[in-house]
């Protein structure tokens, strides 16, 4: 095995281009006072709202946030479950614990590294309801939303 190792994530290499506009940024938020919250995350999130066509937005600190308040937001709690991918469960799985929800695992499929529908489809057969299905797009590859979709019919709990 080559010493000269590519690494799978060159932060340095994808920064570079920015490095002088970050730094100006980094600078200015620093100046700001507001390392939290304040004027500058307020107006991301009316630009990002406004983006996406939308009345609101929220800032979030990383995925894993966005992925319980997204949960949350269902109704996710104790007693259900809901299906990750094996190979990019922790995050998801992080917020499906803090939910007090119970991850499922499901496979990929070989050579995509994406949900794969036949595992979906064997979750949502076997065992207890399923609340939810968190499908991650990964390495730049989308999942097959056109299989996986049809085989969800959405919420089901546990009480009813």
């Amino acid at each position: 095995m080559s010493a000269d190792l590519i690494p799978i994530n060159s932060l340095p290499r994808h920064v570079a281009p920015f490095q002088e506009r970050l730094c100006a940024v980094a600078a200015e938020v620093i100046g700001s006072g507001y390392y939290v919250l304040g004027p500058g995350v307020s107006q991301f999130e009316a630009s990002f709202a406004a983006y996406c066509g939308v009345a609101h937005a929220i800032g979030v600190a990383n995925g894993t946030d966005a992925l319980e308040l997204a949960l949350r937001a269902l109704g996710i709690g104790a007693g259900d479950r809901v299906v990750v991918c094996a190979n990019a469960a922790m995050y998801g799985t992080s917020a499906v614990l803090a939910c007090g929800a119970e991850p499922v695992f499901v496979d990929i499929q070989p050579g995509v590294a994406t949900m794969d529908p036949a595992s979906l489809q064997q979750a949502l057969a076997n065992g207890a309801p399923v609340a939810a299905v968190i499908i991650t797009h990964l390495y730049g590859r989308l999942a097959a939303m056109a299989e996986l979709l049809p085989l969800w019919p959405g919420p089901r709990r546990a009480g009813g």
